[in-house]
This record gives structure tokens, sequence and C-alpha cells, in this order.
């Protein structure tokens, strides 16, 4: 899980690297507890990243690892709904 600002943003800088770890199957979540409708939620979904909307990091965390056990990346994104 990756917390960024509470509107889904991340540092460009981690683009690549998130980009690099959902081609090798491993999920990215980004929590987003605001409903700031700013760019970088979107950019951030377009190098893999799964958005946790309405959750805080600690509940993103805990609803990543239920995610998980029931069926990998694929019940990762069905979990947080895409």
């Amino acid at each position: 899980m990756l917390a960024g600002s509470a509107n889904g943003s991340v540092p460009v800088e981690l683009f690549t690297t998130i980009s690099e770890l959902t081609s090798w199957d491993i999920p990215v979540v980004v929590p987003v507890t605001s409903t700031d409708s700013s760019v970088g939620p979107a950019l951030v979904a377009k190098v893999g990243a799964i958005h946790a909307m309405g959750f805080t990091g600690r509940q993103a965390r805990i609803a990543l690892m239920v995610a998980l056990a029931r069926g990998g990346v694929s019940g990762v994104r069905e979990w947080f709904g895409g």
C-alpha cells in the first residue's frame, strides 16, 4: 500500500515504481479520503494503482490484507471496486 496525499495523489517520481510493481502483479493501493477531483488520482490509476476510495491508510491496509487472502491481485481490484 502506498499512502500519498488524502486526495490520492502521489509524487510523480513514484510513477515508474508503481508501474513496475503492477507489471509484476504486485497490487499498489492508494487510499483516497478526500473528494478533491484533482488530476493526481487519474494519473496514478493510469500506471496501475488501485484507489481505495473513502479509506484511510489504516483501513486500506487491513482491507488489502483481506482482499489478498481472498483472491490475489484480482481479488484486490474487485474488493476496491475496479
